[in-house]
C-alpha cells in the first residue's frame, strides 16, 4: 500500500523534475520583452532539448502527471483537505497557486503543445500576440496569472521539495530578501514578456496574419 510519505516524496521529486522545464519556460517568456525574434529563437533552441521524446515524456509529461496525481491522492486521503491550514502567507499562496495551475494546465498544454502535435502549427510569438489581440480581456489576466502562479509555485516549492529529501535549500530561495528579490525579478520578466507579446514594447507583425490565426479561423470561422 502506498503511504502518505511515499506520496509526499513522489510529489517533491516530480516537482523538482518539472521545475527544470518550468524555469526554461519562464525565461523564454521573459525574452518576449526584448523582441519576437529573441523569443522565437530561444524557443527553437530550447525545443531541441525539451521536445526530445525521452525528455518530453519523462522529465515533463511523466513528472507533471505524477505531481498532479500525488497531490490529488493526498487531498482525497485527507478527506478533501490539502492538509492543515497554512500558517504563513507563503504557504497559503503556494497552495492557491497550485490549485490555479491544476485547473488550467491541461488546457494550456492542448492549446500550445497539442496544436503543434496534431497540426504542425507552432504557437510562437505570433500565436500569443493573436490570442491577446483576439480576446484581451481574457488572455492578459490569464497569461499573467499562469506565469506568476508557475513562478511562485515553482520557486517556493523547490525549497519545500528539497527539505523532503533532507537537503538544505539555497538560502537565496528561502530567506526573505533573496526570495522576494527573485520573485520580483521573475514577475517583472513575465509581465514585460506579456507586454511584448501584445505589442506594447516594440512593433509586432499583424497577429491575424500568423499561421496560428489562420488555423483558428479555419476551425471556428
Amino acid at each position: 500500500m502506498i503511504t502518505d510519505k511515499q506520496l509526499v516524496r513522489t510529489q517533491a521529486a516530480s516537482g523538482l523534475a518539472f521545475g527544470a522545464f518550468l524555469a526554461l519556460h519562464l525565461i523564454n517568456t521573459a525574452l518576449g520583452a526584448h523582441s519576437a525574434e529573441a523569443y522565437d529563437g530561444a524557443q527553437r533552441a530550447l525545443q531541441v532539448f525539451y521536445q526530445n521524446p525521452l525528455v518530453e515524456i519523462t522529465l515533463i509529461g511523466a513528472a507533471l502527471v505524477a505531481h498532479v496525481v500525488a497531490a490529488v491522492w493526498l487531498w482525497r486521503r485527507r478527506g478533501g483537505r490539502a492538509g492543515p491550514k497554512p500558517r504563513t502567507w507563503r504557504r497559503r499562496l503556494h497552495r492557491w497557486s497550485g490549485v490555479f495551475l491544476l485547473i488550467f494546465v491541461g488546457g494550456h498544454f492542448l492549446a500550445t503543445r497539442g496544436t503543434t502535435l496534431f497540426t504542425g502549427v507552432v504557437l510562437g510569438h505570433a500565436g500569443l500576440s493573436f490570442s491577446l489581440d483576439f480576446a484581451p480581456a481574457y488572455f492578459y489576466p490569464y497569461y499573467a496569472l499562469l506565469g506568476l502562479s508557475g513562478l511562485y509555485h515553482g520557486l517556493h516549492g523547490a525549497g519545500q521539495a528539497l527539505r523532503v529529501f533532507k537537503v538544505k535549500p539555497p538560502s537565496v530561495i528561502t530567506t526573505g530578501w533573496g526570495f522576494r528579490t527573485i520573485l520580483a525579478l521573475g514577475a517583472a520578466g513575465v509581465l514585460l514578456g506579456i507586454a511584448g507579446f501584445g505589442g506594447w514594447l516594440y512593433p509586432i507583425a499583424d497577429p491575424w496574419a500568423s499561421d496560428f490565426a489562420a488555423l483558428y479561423q479555419a476551425w471556428f470561422g
